[in-house]
């Protein structure tokens, strides 16, 4: 007997793919410590002065040339923390919601008609010996997913940014999204934008948002069971 196994969560896998490549966009390079000098950079015993080239007492400055404490510049002088970015320069700018952009539409759905069919009629993907894939029927997954895809899809950065393209979706009008052409649910909007103005950058408020407990999409957590 053939076991069916659905592959419910590839539009959901796509969407944290597209995030993971924008986060490995985000971070800095680490400089390598090659500069440092080698041991073969240390002199040899040839290369240290002799007991000769000492400075005898005469040569020492008495302590009337050494400068006092008062010469020393006291910390008033010294540069404080608020003269630079208080996290080392990763700090947000304030969040100022963006005018809103044309979200390009989604590639045209996969073409299953010329698939061989299992005995409830539904395309056969992928077959195995034991298993084989068949398309899942929409769900609350489906819904999260295109939403997340529309953003990911959008999301250019020298033409739209991050924060545009989420406020830019169409929002859901019922509480079955998955029934509904592409959409993101409001709720969805309403906290990425929240977690924007509390300082999060893009891709945290993002991740925060559509890939947390409790989810902000109708119908996730009931299909997960509260997982």
């Amino acid at each position: 007997m053939k076991h069916r196994c659905h592959p419910e969560l590839r539009p959901w896998a796509a969407a944290r793919l597209g995030v993971l490549l924008l986060l490995s966009a985000l971070f800095a390079c680490t400089p390598d410590k090659g500069g440092a000098p080698d041991a073969g950079g240390t002199p040899d015993a040839g290369d240290t002065p002799d007991a000769g080239g000492t400075p005898d007492a005469g040569d020492i400055p008495d302590a009337g040339d050494i400068p006092d404490a008062g010469d020393t510049p006291d910390a008033g002088e010294s540069p404080d923390a608020g003269d630079g970015p208080a996290d080392g320069g990763t700090e947000n700018p304030p969040y100022v919601r963006p005018e809103r952009v044309e979200i390009p539409p989604a590639p045209p759905p996969p073409d299953y008609s010329a698939y061989p069919r299992d005995a409830e009629g539904r395309p056969i993907v992928l077959s195995g010996s034991r298993m084989y894939l068949v398309p899942r029927p929409p769900d609350a997954l489906t819904a999260l997913g295109a939403c997340s895809n529309m953003i990911t899809r959008c999301f250019d950065p020298q033409h739209r940014s991050f924060d545009a393209c989420v406020i830019s979706t169409p929002r859901c009008s019922t509480a079955r999204p998955w029934e509904e052409s592409e959409c993101c649910a409001e709720a969805c909007i309403t906290a990425y934008e929240a977690r924007r103005t509390a300082g999060a950058g893009p891709i945290t408020a993002f991740s925060q948002t559509f890939f947390a407990t409790p989810n902000c999409m109708p119908g996730v957590d009931a299909l997960l069971g509260g997982l």
